[in-house]
């Protein structure tokens, strides 16, 4: 099993913020973004391999297995955040994180939209600590 991560949305400010905290723990990475001269800079900061790649792009499953095999793990960092108190919130403003956001699988395209449940989580949570070890 490979031990490279595959960090897809690397050039925003989660993707980015990951892969540097990946390196800095000495993990591989691979890359993946659309702007090419931005990734390319962060692949040569992190000294990894990178893909020029749109997720919205008929072929992108098939390109991206194409430059890269086997992966450990994969975050899926594309898209934005509309940040508001949960109050302000609209059905509209729901709609448009989520609905855009189904329609891309890595796993191999297994949507099921009859079966698709979205519910909110309103506990708070503990944060996630990354350590070295």
């Amino acid at each position: 099993m490979s031990d490279k991560y595959l960090i897809v949305g690397a050039t925003g400010s989660i993707g980015s913020n990951l892969a540097e905290q990946l390196y800095s723990l000495g993990k591989k990475i691979h890359l993946v973004g659309r702007d090419e001269e931005q990734t390319k800079s962060l692949s040569e900061k992190f000294n990894c391999d990178y893909t020029i790649l749109n997720v919205l792009d008929d072929g992108f499953v098939e390109k991206l297995r194409s430059d890269i095999e086997e992966v450990k793990g994969i975050a899926y960092c594309v898209g934005s955040i509309d940040l508001k108190p949960f109050r302000m919130v609209t059905e509209t403003d729901l709609n448009k994180c989520i609905i855009t956001k189904q329609f891309h699988d890595l796993a191999g395209y297994y949507n099921r939209f009859d079966i698709f449940d979205f519910k909110i989580n309103r506990f708070r949570t503990q944060p996630i600590k990354v350590e070295k070890k």
